[in-house]
């Protein structure tokens, strides 16, 4: 495991993986390494979808897969999700910080202060720290643009900002 590297892992719609693209590209334009498999980076993004109970199982089973396969990964976990059940992410084994889409924008300065060793892994509670606020409040949109694809053959373009389940 190379502990200055980081792995995205991008679950549900178009709008979340060119969410997932443009956190990469930040983070490859900072300098850091981008590692092809989860269970090798030093810090695992896992860009969760709540559109059924299914897609929230499938996150949950994958934080699980990385904290026995990568236990000194650092995991943050944002997306639909994270803004929908921030208590119940953070209460997961391995899980270090939640980010909710309120405070998505902000994910791939955290992850750099994470590999920087800038950031503490887990608050004096012993339970993930959490970056969440009402998305209702949020009257600013944070515009993020990217030029690569995230590793598809094809570029997403991106002209929806998620579903429509207000998360």
């Amino acid at each position: 495991m190379s502990s200055n590297t980081f792995h995205i892992a991008n679950f549900g719609c178009r709008a979340s993986q060119s969410e997932g693209a443009s956190i990469q590209d930040e983070l490859l334009d900072s300098g850091v390494q981008v590692s092809v498999s989860p269970f090798d980076a030093g810090v695992v993004v896992i860009n969760s979808c709540t559109v059924t109970e299914e897609a929230d199982r499938d996150v949950r089973h994958m934080i699980r897969r990385v904290s026995t396969q990568n236990p000194s990964a650092r995991i943050i976990v944002t997306g639909c999700y994270a803004q929908r059940a921030p208590g119940e992410i953070a209460e997961l084994p391995g899980v270090n910080f939640v980010v909710g889409n309120s405070h998505k924008s902000q994910v791939g300065r955290l992850t750099l202060s994470v590999l920087n060793g800038d950031y503490d892994a887990v608050g004096s509670h012993g339970r993930a720290e959490i970056f969440c606020s009402d998305i209702f409040l949020e009257h600013e949109l944070h515009q993020r643009s990217h030029s690569g694809s995230g590793g598809r053959t094809r570029a997403i373009v991106k002209v929806q900002d998620g579903c429509n389940a207000n998360c």
